[in-house]
C-alpha cells in the first residue's frame, strides 16, 4: 500500500469513526476490494469503494446498541416520505415527528411528547446520529430542524434486526390495536 492511500485512510477513519477497529476493517475491506479487481496494490479507489460500506457498519452497531426509545425516535424522523418520489423527507421539525405516521401507529404508551421528544434529540445529537439547528421563519417563530448525520435509510433497514436483537420490548405491543375502542 503506497503511504498516500495509507495516509488518507487512516484520515478519513480518524475524522469519521475515531476507531482503530474501524480503521483496521476500512483497510481489510479495501485490500479484499484491491485482490478482486487484480490490482498489486491497493488504491484509494479500493479505500473510496469501501468507506459507505464501512460507515454503514459503523453505524448498525450504533444504532442496534441504543436505548429502545432512541431508536423509536430515530424511526419517527426518518418516517416521512415524499409521496411522488418515495424519498425521505429531511430535515423534520419536532413538531413533525411528533406527528409522523410512524407516531401514529405506535400504541400510546410508546408515542413521546414534546418534550420527550427535544429531549431525546438531544441525546441523539450528543451520539453524533443527528444534526440540529434552529430555523428562523419571521413572525412564525423559531423551529428547530433535525436531520440525521448518515443515510436514513439504515434506520428502516435495521429496524427488524432490532426487534429480533432487543430484549426491551414485545414487538406485538408496540403497535395500535385497530381494534381497540371498539
Amino acid at each position: 500500500m503506497p503511504d498516500a492511500v495509507f495516509e488518507y485512510g487512516v484520515r478519513e477513519a480518524a475524522r469519521r469513526w475515531g476507531d482503530v477497529r474501524k480503521a483496521l476493517r476500512l483497510f481489510r475491506q479495501a485490500g479484499e476490494t484491491a485482490i478482486e479487481r487484480g490490482l498489486d496494490q491497493v488504491t484509494l479507489d479500493c479505500l473510496d469503494a469501501n468507506i459507505e460500506k464501512t460507515d454503514k457498519e459503523a453505524v448498525t452497531e450504533k444504532l442496534l446498541q441504543l436505548p429502545f426509545n432512541h431508536f423509536l425516535m430515530l424511526l419517527g424522523i426518518v418516517s416521512r416520505t415524499d409521496r411522488q418520489s418515495g424519498d425521505i423527507i429531511q430535515p423534520v421539525t419536532t413538531a413533525e415527528v411528533v406527528e409522523s405516521p410512524h407516531a401514529r401507529d405506535l400504541s400510546e404508551e410508546f408515542t413521546p411528547g414534546e418534550r420527550a421528544v427535544r429531549d431525546l434529540v438531544t441525546d441523539l445529537e450528543t451520539m453524533g446520529l443527528l444534526d440540529t439547528w434552529i430555523e428562523s421563519r419571521g413572525r412564525d417563530g423559531r423551529v428547530k430542524q433535525i436531520e440525521t448525520t448518515f443515510e436514513p435509510q439504515w434506520v428502516r433497514d435495521v429496524w427488524e434486526r432490532y426487534l429480533d436483537e432487543t430484549d426491551q420490548i414485545d414487538p406485538e405491543a408496540l403497535l395500535v390495536d385497530p381494534n381497540e375502542g371498539q
